[in-house]
């Protein structure tokens, strides 16, 4: 799947999802070849007993969601147009409430890191405790494998755990496979292609792998047409780590410096959050501001708020949601000068608004995701702030 691909396809799923995927393959641009000190230690790895616990016998009854929507990309005739699916994946495995909060055990595919090129990653400051882990590597002829390994203690398959785009022809297919000793589900969508406004466009497709060891998500993302046979070097080769610096490259960023803000350098936080919810991450890449806030429930679940700015108007989003078939409510409130549109449905509530410098949107997910009532206040909250540095992590 190229970057352009991504932009596109992505542009009509999640605005968080799409977030996190521009930062991504952005990056993929600034590839720094630091895979030396990571092959020595891959070198002595490999010929150790290092072994991932229970992970190669855990087999994943992995169930993606049927359920998905397809948004309308008009062409320069106006009559016809092209669908791009949005799949969501459902995994249908439970994870103990005991399970770990946070990562304690980490996993790496040693072939990759041995004889590919790490994907810079930016970031403001080193990651103690991390809940997730997502990994890049890409070959010499610019094919990139992603690597994604998520504590989810309590996880019952309640909510989608991965969303995903299906193409121009919506077309996809779900099987289980066996690589590496390891019992795995695949979702498979092909290349297709649909004449839009801009001409004829193209989606290269590709192939994502899921599984667990029972107290971990794991997936794997690859090109639609790699190879068997290095599908199983890299699933044979997945071994525990305890430090994940030989395997990561990683550029640290200074906080962005207190100047006098332009029209869209103006950010807004909001000064009230529900209780029980914590900042968790705060990012800006490429002009978009992300902020996300947790909250744990008793039943070992989490709901989430997830506030995105950006400079971009979210078309796909909205589109998303008129023409989803599933049961959901819609209301237009009012917020100073700001028209804010909030749908909802369950496990899910999610506002749009524009201002006069910027777009927003505020998303809260989970079994106990906030009502609208509840993501007005937040809205209404929000404040300008000077100083956005403390909220960057």
């Amino acid at each position: 799947m190229t970057n352009e691909d991504l932009y596109r396809i992505l542009a009509h799923a999640d605005p968080v999802y799409l977030a996190h995927s521009e930062a991504i393959v952005r990056r993929q641009s600034r590839v720094i070849p630091r895979i030396l000190a990571a092959a020595a230690v891959v070198a002595v790895l490999t010929c150790t007993a290092f072994a991932i616990p229970a992970v190669r016998n855990y087999i994943l009854g992995l169930i993606p969601n049927q359920t998905h929507t397809a948004a309308v990309v008009e062409t320069p005739s106006g009559r016809e147009a092209a669908y791009v699916g949005v799949l969501d994946v459902t995994p249908d495995v439970t994870i103990p409430e005991d399970a770990p909060e946070f990562l304690e055990t980490y996993y790496v595919p040693t072939y990759l890191a041995a004889h590919w090129t790490p994907v810079v990653q930016e970031r403001y400051a080193p990651q103690t405790q991390r809940r997730d882990v997502l990994l890049q590597w890409q070959s010499e002829d610019g094919a990139v494998i992603s690597f994604r390994q998520d504590a989810c203690p309590g996880y019952d398959g309640s909510w989608a755990y991965d969303t995903l785009p299906t193409g121009y022809d919506d077309h996809y297919t779900i099987a289980q496979a066996q690589y590496g000793g390891l019992t795995l589900w695949t979702i498979a969508v092909g290349p297709s292609q649909a004449e839009t406004a801009e001409g004829m466009e193209q989606f290269d497709g590709y192939r994502k792998f899921y599984w667990s060891d029972g107290q971990y998500l794991f997936s794997l993302e690859t090109a639609y047409d790699t190879s068997d046979t290095l599908l199983e070097e890299i699933f044979s080769s997945i071994r525990a780590v305890e430090d994940l610096a030989p395997y990561e490259s990683v550029d640290y960023l200074e906080p962005p410096a207190v100047t006098e803000p332009e029209a869209h350098e103006i950010v807004r936080i909001p000064t009230f959050i529900p209780e029980g919810f914590q900042l968790d991450m705060g990012t800006l890449a490429w002009g978009c501001y992300e902020f996300y806030w947790t909250k744990p429930l008793e039943d070992g679940t989490r709901v989430t708020l997830e506030l995105v700015q950006q400079e971009d108007w979210d078309e796909g989003t909205i589109q998303q949601w008129e023409t989803t078939t599933e049961p959901h409510t819609k209301a237009v409130a009012t917020v100073g000068d700001w028209t804010v549109t909030i749908y909802a449905r369950e496990s899910k509530t999610e506002a749009l608004w524009q201002t006069e410098d910027c777009n927003y949107v505020l998303t809260s997910r989970g079994p106990e995701a906030l009502p609208a009532e509840e993501v007005l206040r937040v809205i209404e909250s929000l404040e300008i702030v000077d100083d956005v540095t403390p909220y960057l992590t």
